[in-house]
């Protein structure tokens, strides 16, 4: 469980340009985040538990995704505030 705000943390196997990108459980994007050009191992992304509005995201489960390069990875986040 996150409260409000949480890193996500990922693994690469080679250098790549890293994005995360959160949906609320319909699907629907809540925001994307640009890590940016991430080297071979262990990387994270801080998300303060805002919408790309700027707005606080409700409690409940937030699916995320992270791309790099042709991999994908996805979880899920149990948002409490």
């Amino acid at each position: 469980p996150a409260p409000g705000a949480t890193t996500i943390r990922f693994a690469l196997g080679a250098p790549a340009n890293v994005r995360v990108q959160l949906f609320d459980v319909s699907g629907r994007l809540l925001r994307e985040m640009n890590a940016g050009r991430c080297e071979r191992g262990g990387g994270s992304v801080a998300w303060d538990g805002r919408d790309g509005a700027g707005r606080a995201v409700s409690s409940g489960i937030v699916l995320y995704r992270v791309v790099a390069g042709s991999a994908e990875a996805s979880g899920r986040i149990v948002l409490i505030r």
